[in-house]
């Protein structure tokens, strides 16, 4: 995923069902500039201010202030600061809203960003030594705020400075750059710690010489002699020691810094959990504390050192993809009532773990039990449950719990619940969802469905927790209700789309990409590659939506020219749906010499695609002409490129060439496609347990079966070229073992690119060229990811956290799915004009 979950709290702050954008709720700061000759300006994070007349040097010392975390002070901050910065004609940026402030300096945030609230950029260093000198007496009476890791402090104060870029310079890496003196560009490294470049020297440095020698307790962490870092967190950090011939791990609490919902830091949450582990010292089910003490102003708990695996690794290690799973849910039962007796235990004695998941449980085999790490959400057992930080998929969505003794056990419950069955938690979206999923285990495992049950009884009957009535009437997705789940679908959309919105409720990428509520990929011109009849209400809506943005859309070239992210989408679904003249001319339009990204989602590949699907409809020699040119720059960056997947990367690049080659009857550029694609098959695909593009995720070998990314991708791409006979018959065995890796009763998520979803369109194919499939299984199975409601479907989008309409992650690309079934088409998710004279991964009658 392009995102993780950190990225999504801005869009989450209320409780609508979709996706919002912050923009419309967020709290903003005010500041009103003095003059009209004072330009201010905004994105997603900061708002510039910048005084029109005065010129700033590329690079140099920056100021950054940090804060508090009260609101009303945190204004009076910001006007001292202006008042001073506009007087003296200093430009500076200041952090949006007190929302975004929170977040930034939330647990998960960036290190490196976290504590900027306002930076200010001096003309030269005197200006420099001038505004620190003055801000230092003006910022007097504000509170102290989080430490800037990246710069260096400024006294006792809030201010603090780095040496670096103001102005963006990059070297032929990509990497951001300033210049020494010689002119030679050099990487302004953001760093987690102060870091000043050779070349220039620190103003203020007897004012901030280093008092490390005064600081109390350091010889007492020096004594750990730590060695490693475990992990990072914008709280701390989290160290591998050793003291004598024991290893310990150290964690650190960071004051003002990593703050929660409740606005405690990481100090105070450190603090809270040596003191609940002290509590719980005899226990044999959780970590031992060795030690707790402060150094300057961080914290440190000491425990014991434990090698063992947590369940989250394990599940994910061991989770059976592919083949007999009985080994392994006997293990996870085992797990199961380990569990059990680790939390009876902990609430015999009075507390509540408060955050119970599978990376906060540690496996024993050899002792046959489980220990309880990290209690920083530990609590009194009969406490109002009101955490300050929760964990996505093992909490309470839907509020029946009251307190944290109820909270452990609905957690020990969902945690062995997503060790059978780790896919994402829907339980805040579909009031039914668990449901189906037992539907589809009492039909393909009906061992862990049977157990799950009881499990759930057994957890909430501890936990007092009221359960829900199961004797609900159900109305699954089945291959013969299609049509009907098809219409449930789209009423899903209109009924959910107000006479205010400009679009529909997509992915947060529309409200971060500059054409994302309107391009294809997240946006409102997605509803062009559903099949609708201009009676149904759906079309009424893309109509609507369509006429209220077509100056947008017309225009789009400006920002993007992306088949999926811009004018080659929306063009050729303009000419498809409303006006071909103008869809027309939007292709035309796109300059492909001025474009150097190459792939099918938002480069030449997937632009070229376009040019050709419109020649094919027309056929104008001039945009012959423009292919053919589009074709060969391609081919001359093919080797260059260094992703490998359908939309981003090489599969998606061959994609394109073979179509050219297949159309223009360009026998060399068909030789070309295929010693191209034999290498590919030959360098870059992974053998674990199935067939996977090589690849790295999270610093180790990955094994996707998407369609963006990976198998299913790759399946696609091979299946139509057998068809076109780009491949021989030497490759079917391959196909087959392709097919057989998408053979899973589950992913994590279900989108068309990155899910589930996608995984069906290879069934499809495979289906209409004769090989075996599963396509009737996967549509049972995609009823564990949905929102399937009395009279609409809705689609969870990333993470579960909302849902989705959109192309990538919801609705759409669904309804793509479905109705591809329908008419035996699986490239229906492609945005091309139609024609009877261009065809792309669709089959025949």
């Amino acid at each position: 995923m392009k995102y993780t979950i950190q990225d999504y709290l801005p869009f989450l702050n209320d409780k609508d069902n979709f996706f919002i954008d912050p923009s419309n709720t967020v709290d903003n700061f005010n500041i009103t500039p003095p003059s009209k000759e004072w330009k201010i300006y905004k994105d997603k994070h900061w708002t510039f201010l910048r005084k029109l007349s005065v010129k700033l040097p590329t690079q140099g010392w920056k100021i950054h202030l940090s804060a508090g975390y009260d609101k009303a002070e945190l204004q009076l901050m910001i006007n001292t600061a202006c008042d001073y910065l506009f007087a003296n004609n200093i430009c500076f940026k200041v952090t949006n809203s007190y929302e975004e402030w929170l977040i930034k300096n939330s647990k998960s945030a960036d290190r490196v960003s976290a504590g900027k609230f306002i930076t200010i950029y001096p003309q030269n260093e005197t200006q420099f030594k001038q505004i620190v000198e003055k801000l230092k007496i003006l910022l007097q009476p504000y509170k102290i705020g989080p430490y800037i890791l990246s710069d260096k402090r400024y006294q006792e104060t809030n201010i603090y400075y780095r040496y670096g870029g103001f102005k963006e310079i990059k070297n032929n890496n990509g990497e951001l750059c300033i210049r020494d003196q010689q002119g030679n560009l050099i990487p302004d490294e953001r760093l987690p710690f102060y870091k000043k470049p050779d070349f220039v020297e620190d103003p203020f440095e007897k004012a901030t010489k280093d008092k490390s020698n005064k600081i109390v307790n350091k010889d007492k962490l020096d004594s750990y002699n730590i060695s490693s870092a475990l992990h990072f967190s914008n709280a701390g950090g989290v160290y591998l020691g050793q003291c004598g011939e024991r290893k310990y791990v150290i964690k650190e609490g960071r004051k003002n810094a990593g703050i929660d919902s409740h606005l405690q830091d990481g100090f105070s949450r450190i603090k809270h959990e040596a003191t609940f582990l002290n509590k719980l010292k005899d226990s044999p089910y959780v970590v031992n504390i060795k030690d707790y003490f402060q150094v300057w102003i961080h914290n440190y708990l000491v425990e014991d050192y434990l090698p063992l695996e947590n369940l989250g690794d394990y599940i994910g290690n061991k989770f059976p993809v592919h083949g007999d799973e009985a080994y392994y849910v006997e293990k996870i039962k085992t797990i199961a009532k380990n569990l059990v007796t680790a939390v009876d235990d902990v609430h015999e004695r009075g507390v509540a773990v408060g955050d119970l998941q599978p990376d906060n449980i540690l496996i024993n085999e050899s002792k046959n039990q489980v220990l309880l790490i990290d209690l920083e959400q530990a609590n009194e057992l009969m406490a109002q449950y009101d955490p300050g930080l929760k964990t996505v998929g093992f909490v309470d969505s839907n509020m029946v719990i009251s307190t944290y003794e109820q909270a452990d056990w609905l957690a020990t419950y969902k945690t062995i619940r997503y060790a059978l069955e780790p896919l994402i938690d829907i339980d805040s979206l579909s009031t039914y969802n668990e449901k189906y999923r037992d539907l589809n285990w009492m039909k393909y495992r009906e061992e862990v469905k049977k157990f799950l049950q009881e499990f759930k009884l057994e957890c909430f009957k501890r936990g007092h927790i009221n359960h829900k009535n199961d004797n609900v009437p159900t109305n699954p997705v089945m291959l013969g209700t299609l049509d009907e789940n098809i219409t449930k679908l789209k009423r899903g959309i209109v009924s959910n789309i107000d006479d205010t919105q400009s679009t529909i409720n997509g992915d947060i990428e529309q409200f971060l990409s500059s054409t994302g509520k309107i391009n294809v990929l997240n946006g409102l011109m997605g509803l062009g590659l559903v099949e609708q009849e201009k009676t149904e209400p759906i079309f009424r809506l893309y109509t609507n939506l369509y006429l209220n943005s077509k100056d947008q859309l017309v225009q789009i070239g400006s920002k993007d020219n992306g088949l999926f992210t811009g004018a080659a989408g929306i063009g050729s679904l303009i000419y498809n749906w409303f006006d071909k003249k103008i869809g027309e001319q939007i292709i035309n339009n796109i300059d492909a010499t001025k474009i150097h990204d190459m792939s099918l989602k938002s480069g030449l590949a997937g632009i070229g695609l376009a040019k050709l699907a419109l020649y094919q409809a027309n056929k104008q020699e001039e945009q012959k002409v423009e292919v053919q040119k589009i074709a060969s720059i391609v081919t001359s960056h093919y080797k260059a490129c260094q992703t490998l997947g359908i939309l981003d990367g090489k599969l998606g690049l061959l994609l394109f060439l073979e179509k050219v080659g297949i159309y223009f009857n360009d026998s060399n550029l068909i030789k070309i496609v295929k010693q191209e694609i034999n290498n590919f098959v030959a360098v870059h695909l992974s053998f674990n347990d199935g067939v996977y593009l090589a690849g790295t995720a999270l610093g180790r070998e990955s094994y996707f079966p998407y369609l963006n990314s990976g198998t299913a991708g790759l399946a696609l791409v091979l299946l139509e070229f057998m068809y076109d006979e780009i491949v021989s018959n030497e490759i079917r065995p391959l196909i087959n073992k392709l097919i057989e890796t998408l053979d899973v009763n589950l992913t994590y998520m279900n989108g068309l690119f990155d899910g589930f979803g996608g995984l069906m369109l290879v069934d499809l194919a495979a289906k209409n060229y004769g090989y075996p499939n599963y396509l009737a299984k996967k549509i049972d199975l995609i009823n564990n990811y949905l929102d399937i409601e009395e009279d609409q479907i809705l689609v969870p989008g990333p993470y579960g956290l909302k849902n989705s309409m959109d192309l990538a992650s919801g609705a759409i690309g669904m309804l793509t799915v479905f109705q591809g079934i329908k008419e035996n088409n699986w490239g229906k998710w492609i945005p091309l004009v139609h024609s009877t004279n261009f065809s792309l991964f669709e089959g025949g009658e």
